[in-house]
């Protein structure tokens, strides 16, 4: 029970950050319709191991998409990383947000919880949710 709740904050949670700024607010009208509905339908298939029901994957997809619509107009600055979509629609379309039924529904032992945070703790060092950014410039020396 506690894994599917965990579970669903942090992937809503990498949702929001990954598409903060995507749909740029500055081209023409066409252009951003084109883009908020693109990105609209992303986040509807996003939710489809959350939600079985199509009006509740609209709704939380509208929801996402207006809480970072808001903010990116209150805080133009704020820039997600869309780099994300890929490992989002991955985890939403494939894996699966919910954990499946494992085989052998037996505790942990001893070691084995210690190498399970061991390995989180390992994934969360590793994790950059801004990687390095490479900027070429076209200065001429």
């Amino acid at each position: 029970r506690w894994h599917r709740i965990i579970a669903t904050i942090f992937y809503f949670a990498i949702l929001f950050i990954t598409g903060l700024g995507l749909v740029d607010l500055h081209g023409s009208p066409q252009e951003i319709l084109a883009s908020a509905s693109f990105y609209l339908f992303f986040l509807f298939l996003a939710m489809r191991s959350l939600f079985e029901k199509r009006r509740d994957r609209l709704m939380y997809a509208l929801i996402i998409f207006t809480s970072q619509f808001l903010t990116t107009l209150l805080f133009p600055q704020m820039k997600g990383y869309s780099g994300w979509l890929v490992f989002t629609i991955l985890i939403g379309l494939v894996v699966g947000v919910p954990h499946p039924p494992s085989e052998i529904e037996q505790p942990l032992n001893g070691p084995r919880k210690i190498l399970g945070w061991f390995a989180l703790l390992v994934f969360i060092l590793c994790l950059t949710p801004d990687p390095i950014e490479l900027i070429f410039s076209t200065a001429q020396p």
